[in-house]
């Protein structure tokens, strides 16, 4: 974009000039990117006519002079960000400088990593967002956001996208312990580990995630000595836990003799399970209650008209 003709163009050159070395013809008017370079051919044009009496209009041959574009003269800082040279078209851009090329980078870099340009000017946000750039960038934001978290609203949003997390633990941290109420802070304070998955707080207030958060694996489900361990106040912002934790309180001497369950337990689960047992072999013992009194009942049935046979089956010695 504003580069006009390339670099080497030949062109004729402005008004008509005297063939050969005396040629005055000029390049001038094309500007300080155009140098002479040779004249055309000789009688191309007609050179100082002059009116002479009773002959008329006399001409001598001429040509023009050739005019070749030796350079583009626009600065880099200009041109890398696609803006219009202010003497366009005499001053013109070097199409190697676009926004993302190598050749502008220290000049986009530059004008970029100053004040909030890499979060407000539009050109920094797209020079930022290509890969080859997003390092640098992440570096500019964060010299920028150190300390401003709780009053620039691009830090904090930047601070909430997925682009921050994880990432800028050193400028993030230090703010949340001394804001540890603010609701950035969420999951860089609480105390439950994946707390972007347990901790409704966290997961509410969508807060940073540090580096750690976003690297341990995460089970779908709290377990129960995490939870047990967790302060009351955590508990009471818990989520996603086992539904049948229990903690083992000291009696007496101290030891572990009793299991109590916690607040947020399925109450009965361990008594069902007792119960069921107990009552399995209650039936059993039915059952065989039932057989004994049908047997004997049928040996009275066969055997009531011979008393001594009866007898005998039930003796005892």
């Amino acid at each position: 974009m504003y580069s006009g003709d390339s670099v080497g163009t030949v062109i004729n050159g402005s008004g008509c000039g005297l063939c050969g070395s005396g040629d005055n013809s000029d390049c001038g008017h094309l500007g300080g990117e155009w140098v002479r370079s040779g004249y055309g051919q000789c009688g191309a044009c007609s050179f100082n006519c002059v009116k002479v009496p009773l002959i008329g209009k006399q001409c001598t041959k001429g040509t023009y002079a050739k005019c070749k574009k030796t350079k583009y003269s626009a600065a880099p800082g200009v041109c890398c960000f696609g803006n219009k040279p202010a003497g366009y078209p005499k001053q013109t851009c070097d199409p190697r400088y676009t926004l993302h090329s190598d050749a502008c980078y220290g000049a986009v870099a530059g004008y970029c990593q100053q004040g909030n340009n890499i979060f407000s000017d539009a050109k920094c946000v797209e020079w930022g967002s290509v890969d080859a750039n997003r390092h640098a960038a992440l570096g500019m934001k964060q010299k920028y956001c150190e300390g401003k978290f709780g009053s620039d609203a691009s830090c904090r949003a930047w601070a909430q996208s997925s682009e921050a997390q994880g990432q800028i633990d050193s400028i993030v941290v230090p703010f949340c312990q001394s804001n540890p109420n603010d609701p950035l802070c969420s999951c860089v304070n609480s105390e439950m580990t994946c707390p972007q998955k347990f901790d409704t707080n966290c997961i509410r207030n969508a807060g940073y995630k540090s580096f750690n958060d976003m690297n341990i694996p995460c089970p779908d489900v709290m377990n129960c000595n995490q939870y047990i361990n967790l302060s009351p106040g955590a508990k009471a912002i818990a989520s996603n836990f086992q539904q049948n934790c229990s903690t083992t309180t000291n009696i007496g001497t101290g030891d572990a003799v009793a299991s109590v369950s916690s607040e947020k337990t399925n109450t009965n689960v361990s008594a069902k399970t007792n119960a069921g047992t107990a009552g399995n072999w209650g039936i059993l013992l039915f059952i065989l209650l039932v057989i004994v009194v049908l047997v004997i009942g049928a040996a009275f049935f066969l055997f009531d008209d011979d008393d001594e046979s009866l007898a005998n089956i039930f003796k005892f010695d």
